[in-house]
C-alpha cells in the first residue's frame, strides 16, 4: 500500500556568517569539483503508520580532509531524513529514517596554503551545496520504494545571515510612517 504525504514541499534555508562565508568563497575560488559519490546509504521503516499530523526533520553534518600529495579535499556529507507523528515520544524514535554520507573530492589549487578554518566552512558551505541536490533524488526515490509518497525533499538556498553591525543597524532604526501633517492657516 503507496500512502500519500500531505505535507507541503519547503525550501530549507541554511544560513552562515559572514565570516563562514567569506572564508568559504577563499576556497571557492580555487576549487574544482571532481567527483560525487554516494558512500553509505540506511534506510528502516520501522512500521509508520501514516497519519495528517507527520513531522519530518533532515540532520547534516559534514567532515573534510586535505590531501596535499594530490592538492585535493575530500569532504564527507551525512544526511539524515526522519519521518514521525507529531509526538515528542515518536520524534525520539522516528519510525521512517533514511541515512547517506556522500564524499564529494575537490582539486583546489594551492591547498598546501589554505587555512584550516577556510578550509572547514568551504566544506560546510559548499559541500552541502553541492550534495543537495543528490540527496534530494535519493530520498525520493528511497521512499518511494518504501511505500511513502512523501512531498519532495525542500530545495535548499543557501544564505548569508547579516553581519552584527548591520543587524544592529536594522534594530536602532526608528520606524517612522509618512502620514500627512495637517497644517492651519
Amino acid at each position: 500500500m503507496i500512502v500519500q504525504m500531505k505535507l507541503p514541499p519547503q525550501t530549507r534555508v541554511e544560513s552562515f556568517s559572514p565570516e563562514t562565508m567569506k572564508s568559504a568563497a577563499k576556497v571557492g575560488q580555487r576549487a574544482v569539483l571532481l567527483d560525487i559519490r554516494l558512500r553509505q546509504l540506511n534506510a528502516a521503516d520501522k512500521g509508520l503508520l501514516m497519519s495528517d499530523e507527520m513531522r519530518e526533520r533532515t540532520l547534516l553534518t559534514h567532515s573534510v580532509h586535505r590531501d596535499l600529495e594530490s592538492s585535493s579535499a575530500v569532504v564527507s556529507c551525512g544526511m539524515r531524513y526522519e519521518m514521525a507523528h507529531s509526538t515528542p515520544e515518536s520524534m525520539a524514535e522516528p519510525p521512517l529514517i533514511v541515512e547517506a554520507v556522500f564524499v564529494l573530492t575537490y582539486k583546489i589549487a594551492g591547498l598546501d596554503e589554505v587555512l584550516k578554518q577556510d578550509l572547514e566552512a568551504f566544506a560546510e558551505v559548499n559541500g552541502l551545496f553541492n550534495a543537495w541536490p543528490y540527496w534530494r533524488e535519493l530520498l525520493s526515490s528511497t521512499v518511494t520504494r518504501m511505500g511513502v509518497l512523501s512531498p519532495p525533499a525542500p530545495t535548499l538556498r543557501i544564505r548569508q545571515e547579516p553581519s552584527k553591525e548591520a543587524a544592529a543597524r536594522e534594530v536602532a532604526a526608528p520606524t517612522t510612517s509618512q502620514s500627512p501633517t495637517a497644517t492651519s492657516p
